[in-house]
C-alpha cells in the first residue's frame, strides 16, 4: 500500500493527459468504424484498458475535436 501511495503522488496530471492524448491520436489513425460514435467508443475502451479513467479520456477526446 505504501509503494502504491508513493507512486500515485508522483503522477503529474499534465503528463498523464499528454500521454493519453498522444496514445489516442496514434490509435485513432488505425481505428475503423461506421460512425464517429463507434470510433469514439472504441477509443474509450482502448484507453480504459490502458488504465486511464473515463474522466481523463472524455477530457482528452473533447479537446481533440
Amino acid at each position: 500500500d505504501t509503494l502504491i501511495s508513493e507512486a500515485l503522488k508522483d503522477l503529474n496530471p499534465d503528463e498523464t493527459q499528454d500521454q493519453l492524448c498522444h496514445l489516442l491520436l496514434q490509435k485513432k489513425q488505425s481505428v475503423k468504424g461506421k460512425s464517429d460514435y463507434e470510433i469514439r467508443q472504441k477509443l474509450i475502451r482502448f484507453a480504459l484498458r490502458r488504465g486511464f479513467s473515463l474522466d481523463e479520456i472524455e477530457k482528452v477526446l473533447t479537446s481533440l475535436h
